[in-house]
């Protein structure tokens, strides 16, 4: 009666017999793709005498199930009728308003034109096929294409982040130039001692602490600039990301309909660390390449092409050794991302269903399913331990034991080929000052070689949450191409404000499987409709179909508009599960809208009224859903708690339909 008032019509999706005594119609779903509508206790009550029949043999099991749903219709209604008028119920058995068409018929008839860009249910399977392509295991575009992609994100085509990029560049030079002026103060030093030259040793301690200064400076500074670039690249990634996550519905088709479970880890946690690892990569590229080039013309001075290409030759056998024995640290990493974000989830899941899980007494299921997730990612991080400790003994053995052997064949070959008189205390002094910078210069370029090699470990390491975000981006960018289709649809299926029209629906699962066929009937303003049907059938499927979640798989659905074009805005969907916001108690009762929106609304968008108004219309709303008593218990209009931990359930579901009755949609 509350709803008649407001002039909303209601459509309801219900198993419960005894609402077909608040409805006009009842659309009865056999779960097999077929449907049947007939009229329900009100409309029997109007005079209308058309009551339900089947209109199909029940030959399945799926019919035989929707043949026991609507019998107990049929008998509730027939109850309800023979108590309030006289009516012969039997002679109106077998008339039914409408009933699946025949699948061996082909129907003629056409009311509405049908629209060029229809969807199919082929259409709609290719669809589902692409988003399942995107996130197989076996699926790659290329990790240098995917590294684009997200760097492209990232830096915004690189231009704004030129002179943080020269700023980290100076440094790193900067930093070489001074390892190369203490490489040469190590040898000077020996010289000085040497030759016991007490004056020239103070100005070099002197000169000395001043480098250490400068050398304290700058490794600090490229750690700073470094986390700059990595915030600033986390900033742009994560905006991009939540901007097609939060844009219209992508949120739910990615969770539901693209089965990506674990969004939220992706979008907060995989992003940073993502943009970590770039950020420190690009120091790690720069200065192995720096100080390799820097200290090898510096050696070539020293020793000349003999121990230039002693050096270069160890770097390409100790290069092609290690790229050998390098296990795939990428496909490692982005198992173990996987299954951290699982294990993650199994805590998150029952945090979300405790009480139901105390209730069934399933701690101890719970506890199993979350023990051998967190199993799987314990044996999975032992078998990474062991790859890294394979790959330490290589990589320690070819860039830092092994290379000693080099740096005294290079020292020898300059000792052979230096001359003077090894007697006098000055080529004393010079040639240890030269051994002594000869072995830092071998030491720092030998470094750098490891670092060097050490990058493709790290790179190997970064395909694993290339991968996760950029496969985040190309599903979610699927999703906005899907929607941006479904939006220019509804922008052509826009039909009168008083109506619902299906014309040959064919309402489908995302993944093609049929649940109606060939759906035609006209939902009227004023007409309470009654979806029923054995579970399965497709009864929430036709709200999600009308509600844009869901693709449609054929035919077309002609939906109401308000004056100002706004789509689905004479429209208001109460979901089966209730939803609290996050905010003030006012906040809860005119979800989605914000406060000053509702204010706005109150007038009918004519003016703005204080909040006093508000608070008086939303007190009534309260009175009507029986809840007035939580604005004294919860604090007032601005209190904020845990409303979903606060409120019972059934406190929920009737905060649930304030919304709609502050809004007074048509439907």
């Amino acid at each position: 009666d509350i709803v008649r008032e407001l002039g909303c019509t209601c459509v309801t999706i219900s198993h419960r017999p005894a609402l077909v005594a608040f409805h006009d119609i009842v659309l009865a779903l056999d779960g097999e793709g077929g449907y049947n509508i007939h009229t329900g206790q009100r409309g029997l009550e109007s005079g209308d005498g058309t009551c339900f029949t089947n209109a199909k043999k029940a030959t399945k099991v799926r019919q035989s199930e929707a043949k026991y749903v609507e019998d107990a219709f049929l008998s509730s209604a027939r109850k309800s009728c023979m108590g309030t008028r006289t009516i012969s119920l039997e002679k109106h058995l077998g008339r039914c308003l409408s009933h699946s068409p025949d699948t061996e018929v082909t129907s003629t008839s056409t009311v509405i034109k049908r629209m060029q860009s229809v969807q199919s249910i082929e259409s709609v399977r290719e669809w589902h096929k692409s988003l399942q392509v995107a996130l197989s295991p076996g699926y790659s575009k290329g990790f240098l294409s995917r590294v684009r992609a997200v760097m492209n994100k990232a830096t915004n085509g690189w231009a704004p982040d030129m002179k943080h990029l020269s700023m980290l560049a100076l440094i790193i030079v900067t930093r070489t130039a001074l390892s190369d002026r203490i490489a040469n103060l190590n040898g000077t030093t020996v010289e000085y001692v040497l030759q016991q030259d007490v004056k020239a040793f103070a100005r070099l301690i002197g000169v000395s602490v001043l480098q250490s200064l400068a050398s304290a400076i700058t490794a600090p500074s490229l750690k700073h600039m470094t986390d700059l670039l990595a915030l600033k690249w986390r900033d742009r990634l994560t905006v991009a990301a939540s901007k097609l996550y939060l844009q219209r519905t992508a949120y739910y088709s990615t969770s539901q309909l693209a089965d990506i479970s674990d969004v939220d880890q992706r979008i907060t946690r995989d992003i940073e660390r993502l943009c970590n690892d770039l950020a420190s990569l690009v120091p790690s590229l720069i200065k192995p390449i720096v100080d390799i080039a820097w200290f090898s013309w510096r050696m070539k001075r020293l020793t000349g092409r003999k121990g230039m290409f002693l050096l270069w030759s160890y770097m390409t056998f100790g290069f092609g050794t290690l790229k050998l024995l390098t296990p795939n640290f990428g496909k490692l990493a982005s198992r173990q991302h996987q299954l951290e974000g699982e294990y993650r989830f199994t805590h998150s899941r029952l945090r979300s269903h405790a009480e139901s899980v105390a209730f069934f007494g399933g701690g101890d299921r719970e506890g199993r399913t979350i023990t051998g997730r967190f199993e799987l990612l314990l044996q999975h991080l032992k078998h990474i331990m062991k790859c890294r400790w394979g790959y330490g003994i290589a990589d320690d053995f070819l860039t830092k034991n092994l290379p000693h052997n080099v740096q005294w064949i290079v020292s020898l070959i300059y000792a052979a080929e230096h001359t003077g008189d090894r007697g006098l205390t000055a080529v004393q002094g010079e040639l240890a000052r030269d051994m002594r910078y000869l072995a830092s210069v071998v030491s720092q370029s030998f470094n750098a070689f490891g670092d060097l090699l050490s990058l493709y470990k790290r790179i190997d390491e970064l395909k694993g949450g290339v991968n996760r975000v950029s496969e985040m981006f190309e599903t979610l960018e699927i999703i906005r191409a899907m929607e941006d289709e479904r939006d220019e649809m509804l922008k052509n299926s826009v039909g009168k404000p008083d109506e619902i029209v299906f014309e040959d629906a064919q309402i489908t699962t995302p993944n093609g499987k049929l649940l109606a066929e060939k759906m035609s009937f006209v939902q009227h303003a004023g007409v309470n409709l009654l979806v029923t049907g054995p579970n399965g059938s497709g009864k929430s499927a036709i709200f999600r179909v009308l509600g844009g979640l869901w693709p449609l798989g054929g035919g077309y659905i002609r939906r109401p508009r308000d004056d100002a074009g706004l789509l689905l805005s004479d429209m208001f969907y109460v979901p089966q599960k209730p939803y609290n916001s996050i905010g003030t108690f006012r906040e809860q009762l005119v979800y989605p809208m914000t406060v000053s929106n509702a204010c706005h609304k109150l007038t009918g968008g004519t003016s703005n009224v204080d909040q006093e108004a508000l608070d008086a219309r939303l007190l009534e709303l309260l009175d009507v859903v029986r809840l007035r008593y939580l604005l004294d218990r919860e604090g007032g209009w601005d209190a904020v708690t845990e409303w979903e931990e606060r409120l019972s359930l059934g406190e929920q579901q009737r905060i649930g339909m304030a919304p709609p009755f502050f809004l007074k949609p048509p439907f």
